[in-house]
């Protein structure tokens, strides 16, 4: 037994892993969370996805994520957060990270920022139901790298003049009115696919953009009253 046992540590040892996924329902402990991130991080991982949905909805139970995981320097592709709290990390810095999903995640506006500043190659960005403490603030995406966006929530201002070269976007959004989706589409010459969902602040939209090939509107009012024009 004693020789399987170091066997079997000597492959984990020398397994390369590659992905690692972790959803619990979390109860206020989170030494076991954090043994296995640093466990995963030490492992240069390349894709993690990481849910921890709080047992009691209260303000202290939502699990913190560990700088070191914003910190994975070389490593790091693909990112998925569920139900977690962004806060208090001084730096951030994922050189290699491709993809970034939030999702039910606390933060502040600023720390938006600095995540996705340290984020130079990201190409895929999904932001969904985010709770923040400023929702009134305008959250600005500055991303030069981005091609798809994901937008699911109540914020009244994303700011995504930054990010010339996003092809897809998709948002679900009851803030979104006319003006706001024309300046959006305005910003981005290389816009391929819109998908607008639960945009009910919609009346008539004036869409103009040259490489724009699919346009999907999904549980929208005043749906007819859309114009094209390249």
């Amino acid at each position: 037994m004693l020789e399987y046992q170091k066997a079997s540590m000597r492959f984990i040892s020398d397994s390369v892993l590659t992905r690692f996924k972790f959803d619990i329902e979390y109860y206020g402990d989170s030494s076991t969370l954090d043994d296995s991130l640093s466990f995963a991080i030490r492992r240069n991982i390349e894709e993690m996805e990481l849910g921890a949905k709080p047992k009691f909805e209260i303000k202290c139970a939502y699990y913190c994520l560990p700088e070191a995981v914003l910190n994975a320097r070389w490593s790091l592709l693909v990112l998925k957060l569920d139900s977690l709290k962004l806060n208090g990390f001084r730096s951030v810095t994922l050189p290699c990270l491709k993809s970034l999903s939030l999702t039910a995640v606390k933060l502040d506006n600023h720390i938006l920022t600095s995540l996705l500043s340290g984020c130079p190659s990201l190409e895929k960005f999904l932001l969904k139901e985010v709770e923040t403490r400023f929702s009134e603030l305008c959250h600005t995406v500055e991303a030069i790298n981005l091609e798809s966006f994901v937008y699911s929530g109540s914020c009244k201002n994303i700011d995504l003049s930054a990010c010339k070269g996003i092809r897809n976007i998709s948002r679900l959004d009851n803030w979104l009115h006319d003006q706001s989706l024309e300046d959006i589409i305005f910003g981005l010459p290389l816009l391929e696919s819109l998908t607008l969902s639960w945009c009910y602040a919609l009346k008539r939209i004036k869409i103009c953009c040259q490489h724009l090939k699919s346009v999907r509107l999904e549980k929208t009012y005043e749906q007819e009253a859309v114009e094209f024009s390249n």
